[in-house]
């Protein structure tokens, strides 16, 4: 959602930090990863019409040619399963079906948590985590995705308090008195 001339600006930039002379050198040789749906995310140009709109966009870049595109073909959700497939169903008449705009009822397979404490129970079971400190990769295939950093220090603090054993806090320090 940036104008083109943000990402040239960064690219001189971190080309001039980095002493990098070759113009096809992006970024400073730096990885530079972007993500997102470019034909469904448009920046916004005010006072300008579509094709102004189309010009501002990183597509138009310079840069753009130096960019390897890496895409994501395979859904995961859409895998040969009865409850992926009733799912991608009942998903694809959401938008189509009228009775569904105002209130919609969930399909029994998805799962309702209105406590974090029961998605916990749910996502890392008692058991599971009874072997935490002996098997560090219990953790490896579940996770919890949350919107607000204050839902993420929530579900930590409760899962913490699930895991056997004392807890310990190491403080970090991250600079010195030089007195």
């Amino acid at each position: 959602m940036q104008h083109q001339y943000c990402f040239e600006a960064v690219n001189r930039t971190l080309n001039d930090i980095c002493t990098t002379s070759i113009e096809e050198d992006l970024f400073g040789n730096i990885p530079i990863i972007l993500g997102g749906d470019f034909p469904q995310i448009a920046l916004v140009v005010r006072h300008e019409n579509h094709a102004a709109t189309v010009r501002a966009s990183l597509q138009s870049s310079p840069l753009w040619q130096h960019f390897k595109l890496l895409t994501l073909t395979h859904n995961m959700r859409v895998q040969a399963e009865i409850n992926n497939h009733a799912f991608t169903t009942w998903l694809s008449t959401m938008s189509y079906d009228p009775t569904m705009h105002n209130h919609f009822i969930l399909p029994s397979y998805l799962q309702i948590y209105t406590q974090c404490s029961d998605l916990i129970d749910f996502v890392y079971p008692s058991t599971l985590l009874q072997t935490a400190s002996t098997d560090f990769n219990i953790f490896s295939n579940r996770c919890i995705l949350a919107f607000h950093n204050d839902t993420v220090n929530q579900f930590n603090a409760l899962i913490l308090e699930s895991l056997p054993g004392m807890s310990s806090v190491f403080h970090l320090v991250d600079s010195s008195d030089t007195n």
